[in-house]
């Protein structure tokens, strides 16, 4: 039976191992050479459960990744370091889980940031999407379109700001000639 258990455990089929080992120690309690093999099949079968567990783990936290769900990847991998904390597979993976968070979180602000300053110069705000860009320029200074955005939003205020001296002074000559001042509309 000794022989069975042993074959069982080199063979890697740990379950069996385990359950020879128990069935023989119900026949002879307490022999010291079947204790051991009994403990031998349950240890190495908790680490291959705990393997496969890691591994699925890290596996549906990795699918959540590629689907940009990096903060249910991280939920994930959280749970899965308290039940196994000192498993590095587990605390490496969810390092890498984490700045995948960071970065989702720096994508959603950019995006949030070029949407509100290209609502801003829809609504012709142009002095607030001047703002809003160059506080995001500071912010993210590797940002591809904002540079563009700004400028072209510059342009706008600067077009803005011309077009609306023009109509002050329009006005101003507007009401001198109603004031028939023709001299001083003309000066």
């Amino acid at each position: 039976l000794c022989e069975a258990i042993q074959h069982e455990l080199e063979a890697n089929n740990l379950k069996i191992a385990s359950d020879l080992a128990a069935k023989a120690l119900r026949a002879f309690p307490g022999e010291p050479v079947l204790v051991r093999m009994k403990s031998a099949a349950d240890s190495q079968l908790e680490v291959e459960e705990r393997r496969r567990f890691v591994e699925a783990q890290i596996a549906a936290a990795s699918n959540l990744l590629d689907a940009g769900e990096a903060s249910r990847a991280l939920a994930l991998i959280q749970e899965a370091s308290h039940q196994f904390p000192t498993d590095t597979r587990l605390r490496d993976f969810r390092q890498t889980v984490r700045q995948a968070v960071q970065q989702q979180a720096v994508q959603r602000e950019q995006t949030e940031m070029l949407a509100q300053a290209r609502a801003a110069m829809q609504q012709k705000r142009f002095a607030d999407a001047v703002e809003i860009l160059e506080a995001g320029q500071i912010k993210y200074p590797d940002l591809r379109d904002l540079a563009d955005l700004l400028s072209l939003a510059r342009k706008e205020l600067e077009l803005l700001v011309q077009k609306s001296k023009v109509a002050e002074v329009s006005e101003q000559a507007r009401t001198l000639v109603e004031q028939q001042a023709f001299g001083d509309a003309l000066s």
